[in-house]
Order: C-alpha cells, then structure tokens, then sequence
C-alpha cells in the first residue's frame, strides 16, 4: 500500500481533486469534514495471470497457488491511496509530506 497526501486550501479545491482522480479509477474510501481518502487497487498484469491460469490447467494445478500470491501481492502492496486534506500536520503535530497531483497523476505503480 502506498499513501501519497495532496494539500488543498479548501473544501471545493478537495472536491475538485476527488473529482480528477475519479476519473482515472480511484474511489472515495473515507470522507470528514477536513480530508477525502481515496484508493486505487491494484489486481496485477491481466497476461500474467492468464499464462498461470493456462500453465496450471494445463500442466500442473498447484501453479494456482503462485497466481494468488501474485494477486495477493498486487492487492496488498501496490495499491495506492491518496489523502486529500486542508492539515499541514498529522494528528502528532508533524508536518505532512506533499505530492503535486500532476506527480500522482502521472506515477506508473
């Protein structure tokens, strides 16, 4: 899992940066009255789970196994999150680090 936190100014500027990443496939995963966390899962290479499938049909079931763990992997370590906030600091009252959204846009995970 990746977090990558997005400062804004207000709470329309937080609705129009929702509004960009929805529409390259993240969704609302929370919302307050101060931040929006929104996620990206990732499910892994649609080839490379087709020749696992096809190597263990063919060839051996067990190969099954590395195609969960494949998925597994993908799901729980590549998938991103954005937090969209109006805080400069964490709850412990330490400075928050920053992505441009042009940057997260942009980022190939």
């Amino acid at each position: 899992m990746t977090l990558s936190c997005v400062y804004s100014n207000n709470f329309d500027e937080m609705e129009t940066i929702k509004e960009k990443l929805a529409s390259v496939g993240y969704v609302i995963n929370s919302e307050g009255d101060n931040y929006i966390l929104v996620k990206k899962r990732a499910y892994g290479k649609i080839y490379i789970h087709l020749v696992l499938i096809a190597i263990a049909i063919f060839y051996t079931y067990p190969v099954i196994f590395l195609n969960l763990i494949y998925f597994g992997y993908n799901y729980i370590k590549k998938s991103n999150y954005i937090l969209i906030t109006t805080e400069k600091t964490d709850k412990d009252g330490n400075d928050l680090e920053f992505m441009d959204l042009e940057e997260i846009l942009n980022l190939k995970r």
